[in-house]
């Protein structure tokens, strides 16, 4: 999978994703997959032929892939040679990222690859069929210790994807993600897709019109100053 942010004035605009295909070794079908990323980068771009700078999640680390199952030597391998390709190919307005998923009890980083990396990007949900707090607070304490730390020694942005599936309770917001937000620089906070009728809850933010116990403690944390908001449900630490 491949998956990216395009990056404006204000923060992001919209996410695309693309299930790479197990190549199997086919470094021509590797190659003409590369191009079609590539062309479609080439065309995010406005009137005036300016293109939007994208945050591009190479092969995000999410632990049920093919290419989680590669070795460590032969992921990072894979990581370089579609940056290569990209390269070939002229892309000129993406900002590389290593994206991974974290699950509780495991390091991180431990595939990272030392190339053109500008951006970390750490994912942690919960679905609302598991949801445990106690769990949710501690393994945002741990991420933001092993990773925030790992991007400042390798001089890369570091930004956390997050949130408890139909919220459960909004003290994750105030709480949990208030506290962490004040004490550490994070680049952006992003939270997981909106989806379906409210009835549904699948949701990562409060729809309009949900209880106040799912709304209070985030209005409570988008209403501090060191809080930019470019859309709803996407954050930017300024």
């Amino acid at each position: 999978e491949i998956s990216c942010s395009l990056v404006g004035s204000e923060m992001c605009i919209r996410d695309r994703n693309w299930t790479m295909p197990d190549y199997n070794g086919n470094d021509d079908m590797l190659e003409e997959y590369t191009k079609q990323v590539a062309k479609y980068l080439d065309t995010l771009q406005d009137g005036y032929g300016i293109k939007a700078p994208v945050v591009l999640n190479l092969l995000p680390v999410d632990g049920k892939t093919w290419y989680c199952k590669l070795s460590k030597d032969d992921y990072i391998s894979l990581y370089k040679k579609i940056q290569d390709l990209l390269d070939d190919e002229d892309v000129t307005n993406v900002v590389y990222s290593y994206s991974e998923t974290y699950q509780p009890g495991k390091n991180l980083m431990d595939r990272y690859p030392d190339n053109k990396i500008d951006v970390i990007n750490v994912t942690y949900l919960q679905s609302k069929n598991a949801i445990d707090l106690p769990l949710y607070q501690k393994s945002i304490k741990e991420i933001v210790k092993q990773a925030l730390p790992f991007a400042q020694d390798h001089n890369n942005a570091f930004g956390l994807t997050t949130g408890v599936e139909s919220i459960g309770d909004s003290s994750i917001f105030s709480e949990t993600l208030l506290t962490v937000l004040k004490q550490h620089h994070i680049a952006y906070l992003m939270f997981g897709r909106n989806q379906g009728e409210p009835i549904e809850e699948h949701y990562y933010t409060p729809y309009p019109g949900v209880s106040n116990k799912k709304t209070h403690g985030f209005m409570e944390m988008i209403n501090l100053s060191l809080i930019h908001i470019s859309e709803p449900t996407r954050l930017q630490l300024i």
